[in-house]
């Protein structure tokens, strides 16, 4: 169970959402519908993982997850965010409650961002504390 107070999520971004040392904050936006993507819809939830879900190479182990489901680029990365920091900034300069439910663990979905949808964008890559390459996890 992901404690909201003290755990981190992580988000896989593509090196194209990648500057230098920062996140771009396209990293951190809900995909728009796209036929010739196979999006038949907007999404409605952030795709995030549970970084304290693992005790062990928390990284390492959310890497070997996430490859199982899609493809991970060596250039690009894990973005690590305490839950309750993102939570608190977006509750406080949108005023908007977002929530945090399990997919499949350590899998999680954000919801009650699409009304917000790039102003929380702003506020996720604000809110990394760090980030790790793909290619670096070991």
């Amino acid at each position: 169970m992901m404690n909201k107070e003290n755990d981190s999520i992580v988000r896989y971004c593509k090196p194209t959402q990648i500057q230098g040392d920062k996140i771009l904050v396209g990293a951190f936006l809900l995909r728009k519908k796209d036929p010739e993507l196979k999006r038949p819809k907007d999404e409605k939830e952030l795709s995030v993982y549970h970084y304290d879900y693992y005790k062990e190479s928390p990284l390492k182990n959310i890497k070997d997850f996430a490859e199982e489901k899609m493809a991970l680029k060596p250039e690009g990365c894990f973005a690590v965010i305490k839950y309750s920091d993102i939570e608190k900034d977006i509750k406080e300069n949108l005023s908007v409650d977002i929530d945090i439910k399990p997919a499949c663990k350590p899998h999680y979905l954000i919801s009650n961002l699409y009304q917000c949808d790039e102003d929380a964008a702003f506020y996720f890559a604000k809110n990394v504390k760090s980030f790790t390459k793909i290619k670096d996890i070991k």
